[in-house]
């Protein structure tokens, strides 16, 4: 198991104590597909022309925030309308900012902060991931996940992923235990989108329930949210060290969730360990942890 350099007892989910929404954190690791996700739900919000339910804890793209610096234990935090949006809304509604019934909150705590070395408890990002009321949790293949961050990034993506399943995993067993988790797999976002999407609405709960079956007109009115990789087929490992990667970077982690990723069947000849060199996994050169380039459908 990876040396991750934080302590486990604190990867555990605070009471939000919000006082008008359902705060739902989105933890995912990069490249798992939230922006997608978030681009698909404001497009369905849109269409409702109702409150869009995405944000993030970084305030990408959103209309509202919450009080994320007040948490304590007798506080009672709220979505307020950013200052710059109070008196109009880009909603076919009009007249005003439009907060919605669950804020659903886009995190990749603590991805950075493996990234960087910095301690878990020391950012700001710990106290906006952690105090949470449900958690959806984004899953993809380890192997896809390591290759689309080594396109982006230069850093050492192995360990990191296996550092941040290692904090969440005992924060998503407590929470399917209390029913308050929703595992959304890349793999099923992209084979059946309407169907996927459709079920994270139904644990958004009202009134987001409601709008499951405007998904599909929703994707034919704008192909460019279909997924790219819908229907390619499994991915297989370059050699031996990568298969492990499968265990090391999510199944010991998540099996108790029964949420794994395997290898492809027996027959498909990997390298040995012996023939993996140190380039197999390399980052493309010229990508810097903080690229400004689109990352649309990650």
């Amino acid at each position: 198991m990876a040396s991750c350099g934080f302590n486990a007892t604190l990867a555990r989910a605070q009471p939000s104590h919000a006082a008008n929404y359902t705060r739902v954190v989105m933890a995912d690791y990069p490249s798992t597909g939230s922006s997608w996700l978030r681009h698909m739900l404001t497009e369905l919000a849109s269409r409702a022309e109702a409150a869009n339910p995405t944000c993030s804890i970084y305030h990408e793209g959103c209309s509202w925030y919450d009080d994320e610096d007040q948490y304590d234990d007798e506080d009672q935090t709220q979505l307020n309308c950013k200052p710059s949006l109070r008196g109009y809304s880009e909603s076919a509604s009009g007249g005003e900012c439009l907060l919605p019934a669950t804020a659903l909150v886009k995190s990749h705590f603590p991805a950075q902060e493996l990234q960087h070395g910095v301690a878990v408890d020391s950012s700001y990002q710990f106290g906006r991931t952690m105090r949470l009321d449900k958690l959806v949790l984004l899953a993809r293949n380890p192997i896809d996940t390591i290759r689309s961050n080594m396109e982006r990034w230069i850093t050492n993506e192995e360990d990191n992923l296996a550092c941040w399943a290692q904090w969440w995993a005992p924060v998503a067993a407590a929470l399917e235990a209390e029913k308050k988790l929703f595992v959304l797999r890349y793999e099923e976002l992209c084979d059946d989108t309407p169907g996927t999407v459709a079920a994270l609405l139904d644990f958004l709960g009202a009134p987001y329930d409601s709008w499951g079956g405007d998904v599909e007109a929703m994707l034919s009115d704008n192909a460019e949210l279909r997924c790219l990789h819908a229907g390619e087929a499994p991915t297989v490992p370059k050699d031996e060290h990568e298969a492990a990667l499968y265990d090391k970077c999510w199944n010991d982690h998540f099996r108790s969730l029964n949420v794994t990723y395997e290898p492809p069947a027996a027959g498909v000849r990997l390298a040995s360990s012996d023939e993996h060199t140190a380039t197999a996994l390399q980052p493309r050169q010229g990508h810097t942890m903080f690229s400004s380039e689109p990352q649309h459908m990650t």
